[in-house]
């Protein structure tokens, strides 16, 4: 696999790490044609990289959703005194339960089991690719912005429900941790398809 994944450690490493995820992205699928970016090695049961795409999209937005509403609930009430203001110029490192930790350490890459997609985030069948990468990239963007709205805050005491399990409720320390490392894993997925024989090339 390309990419190195190294967990990030507080909240100024998480853009930085989604720069490597960009760009294998752009070497992997720039120059493919909409039947290799659908190609599947086994069809109807491996994914495609456009399925990878896709799952990786809806997975970012969801998850980003619940993030910020969580944030904006909390801090935009003028009744609310935030303790998890800790200044613009005070880097707060990561910290984690030991359940956060290992549901973790089970999307980190390289995989340790296989792990079934939710329903929210089963991919289509077909895509074209340049609409789906454009889609891909603007839950980037989001994290990106999100994150500037983040700074001065403490990720470990701002709290919200995860999407795909209403029982769980994370910090926003490990909901930033389980996307980045969701887009590492499966980057090397894709990364896999294109290396498959009989993925039928480039141009």
């Amino acid at each position: 696999m390309s990419l190195v994944y190294r967990r990030p450690t507080q909240l100024a490493e998480i853009a930085p790490a989604l720069e490597p995820v960009e760009q294998l992205a752009q070497s992997l699928t720039a120059d493919l044609s909409d039947a290799a970016f659908n190609w599947q090695p086994v069809a109807g049961k491996a994914w495609s990289v456009g399925q990878v795409f896709d799952h990786l999209e809806k997975s970012a937005r969801i998850y980003l959703d619940a993030m910020v509403a969580a944030f904006e609930e909390r801090f935009d009430r003028p009744d609310v005194v935030s303790q998890a203001q800790v200044g613009d110029d005070s880097p707060v490192a990561f910290s984690q339960g030991w359940f956060e930790r290992w549901f973790l350490g089970q999307i980190e890459p390289p995989p340790k089991r296989r792990l079934s997609a939710t329903k929210k985030t089963v991919p289509a069948a077909r895509f074209e690719r340049e609409p789906l990468m454009a889609a891909w990239l603007a839950q980037h963007t989001r994290l990106r912005a999100f994150l500037e709205e983040l700074h001065g805050f403490d990720t470990n005491a701002i709290r919200f429900r995860n999407p795909f399990v209403s029982l769980f409720r994370f910090s926003l320390t490990t909901g930033l941790l389980v996307t980045v490392a969701h887009e590492y894993r499966h980057l090397g997925q894709a990364e896999r398809v294109t290396q498959s024989p009989g993925f039928p090339g480039r141009g």
